[in-house]
């Protein structure tokens, strides 16, 4: 991956001027979001690998799931049968937009605030060990927030 250079005149001047850098846009578009970049190619190829490795072993382990049923009650169920691995491979983080998206959709009730928390828990950003009775017994031992509350300790007047 080349990556473009300011020209040479900017790297030889005494003093500081900002200006764009010629091709760092084709360059963007050609390497990053492009769909043949080098930066998509190499996720989307791991990506690739381990998809095909996931479904290689779900559909393995369905079939020794077939077999234990078909050894144990004589006819298995294929169609009541279902197991695949998780296939997200990538942790996934929130970003301030998702956070605020998910908070609204909660605050218009549109999903429970346990989904909430699921989907907090799922984006790195509420511990995964933090069950929603634990989060809902601290809440209910803190003391409400009012306006006047600055978090600097004693209120001031």
């Amino acid at each position: 991956m080349e990556r473009p250079n300011p020209p040479v005149d900017l790297l030889e001047s005494l003093w500081l001027t900002l200006r764009p850098a010629p091709e760092v846009w084709k360059w963007i578009q050609r390497e990053i979001l492009g769909d043949t970049g080098s930066i998509h190619i190499r996720y989307s190829s791991d990506n690739s690998v381990l998809g095909t490795i996931a479904g290689n072993v779900s559909e393995a382990l369905k079939r020794a799931i077939l077999d234990a049923e078909r050894f144990m009650m004589g006819d298995p169920d294929e169609a009541g049968t279902v197991f695949w691995l998780n296939q997200s491979f990538f942790d996934e983080t929130m970003t301030a937009q998702d956070i605020l998206a998910q908070v609204q959709l909660w605050q218009q009730g549109l999903i429970a605030k346990s989904d909430l928390r699921t989907n907090l828990r799922q984006g790195g950003v509420l511990e995964a060990d933090r069950t929603d009775e634990l989060i809902d017994d601290e809440l209910a031992q803190q003391a409400p927030v009012d306006g006047s509350d600055t978090g600097g300790g004693e209120d001031e007047q």
